[in-house]
């Protein structure tokens, strides 16, 4: 069974511009955990570096560095809520991780540990702080980790990566894509560098669709239905992905005066052939190529349509988003609803976002804004 779980926190010692930095992610009030959040601030602040910290984490189901350049000082925390048990995740240097009881955060040997200045000191700190740790944390670690073909799924989008397509299309195939039914991963990443993994999942929820009619219409039951009502019912139940990642698309692209060409679509039929879906001019018809697309709305578009293709149909239990900079090279007028697009897409989601947009920012309300600034010493 999916075990439910929220992030409260992220704690990180001594690596790059953090010294000892504690990011509270739980409401003022009740304490529970924020549903969303906004990270904003000038560049620099490491907006971009705890998005990936998180991220790393929901991969690896343990706290992880995003490089190499870790002095043994280096530590970071995970707070966690996991099912009704709250509970710290520490990682000190490249040692194993340490489950902790979330009760340790008042312990004084815990402040100590993360205020050491020494080797000496922070050893020493840490043997008291490893006493505590849970004796079943493999368990736990284990419940931790995002799984694979459950209702679990982690998404991180962000802006790196190339911004052009090699060719017309995204290159893939039917083979390629039907790797899906046997191993649809927990954890995606969504960026032009990635952007194959978005085409893969279109002919998977195409071919899906099919292989899931033809169940429907072999069955008993449906038999005993008129053709029609047949026929309505599972349209209700399989809706399209490609028509309804149009009425996602065309919402950005008719400003523009383009839609998405669902009607001169063609699915393919063989291995190694590949989906063709284009963009077309909505007063005269013509083909759009891709490359040919701003590089704002191309690269809004393929990001859109990558999390709304892995949330599609499909029950999420465990659910985060982690978006970084959706500002990305496009123009103010579409920034004002972007957080509601995002907002209509997940479910069951814990949903990050880094930006330098106040625009963005001011669609969260201000407990859901984490505004970053360096102190007096530069961190």
């Amino acid at each position: 069974m999916t075990q439910r779980m929220k992030i409260l926190g992220l704690r990180v010692k001594h690596y790059h511009q953090f010294q000892n930095f504690y990011l509270n992610l739980t409401e003022p009030a009740e304490g529970n955990a924020l549903e969303q959040v906004c990270l904003i601030g000038a560049n620099g602040t490491g907006k971009s570096t705890l998005l990936k910290l998180l991220s790393l984490f929901l991969q690896h189901g343990q706290p992880m560095w995003t490089d190499q350049s870790v002095e043994f000082l280096s530590v970071i925390a995970i707070h966690l809520q996991l099912d009704h048990q709250r509970l710290w995740i520490l990682k000190h240097h490249f040692y194993h991780p340490i489950v902790l009881l979330d009760t340790v955060a008042i312990e004084d040997y815990w402040s100590q540990f993360w205020v050491a200045a020494t080797e000496q000191k922070l050893a020493a700190a840490k043997n008291q702080v490893v006493r505590v740790r849970f004796s079943n944390q493999q368990s736990l670690l284990e419940k931790i980790r995002l799984r694979a073909n459950a209702a679990d799924l982690a998404i991180y989008a962000t802006p790196d990566g190339r911004s052009l397509l090699n060719a017309e299309l995204p290159t893939t195939n039917l083979d390629q894509a039907s790797g899906f039914f046997n191993n649809f991963k927990a954890f995606h990443i969504s960026s032009y560098d990635q952007v194959e993994d978005f085409w893969n999942v279109l002919i998977y929820q195409i071919k899906k669709r099919e292989r899931d009619e033809l169940l429907f219409f072999s069955n008993p039951d449906t038999q005993k239905l008129t053709v029609e009502q047949a026929r309505q019912q599972f349209n209700a139940q399989n809706p399209e992905i490609l028509t309804a990642l149009a009425d996602q698309w065309n919402l950005i692209l008719a400003k523009a005066g383009l839609a998405f060409d669902v009607e001169n679509a063609v699915i393919p039929v063989q291995t190694t052939e590949n989906l063709q879906a284009y963009i077309k001019s909505i007063k005269t018809g013509a083909q759009i190529p891709y490359n040919a697309l701003s590089t704002g709305i191309r690269n809004f578009i393929f990001r859109l349509g990558h999390i709304y293709s892995l949330y599609f149909n499909r029950p999420v239990e465990r659910g985060f988003l982690l978006v970084d900079e959706p500002e990305t090279s496009l123009f103010p007028d579409l920034l004002y609803d972007i957080v509601a697009r995002y907002q209509s897409i997940i479910q069951n989601t814990q949903f990050f976002v880094a930006t330098h947009s106040p625009i963005i920012a001011a669609q969260f309300k201000p407990e859901e804004r984490s505004i970053l600034e360096f102190d007096d010493n530069h961190y």
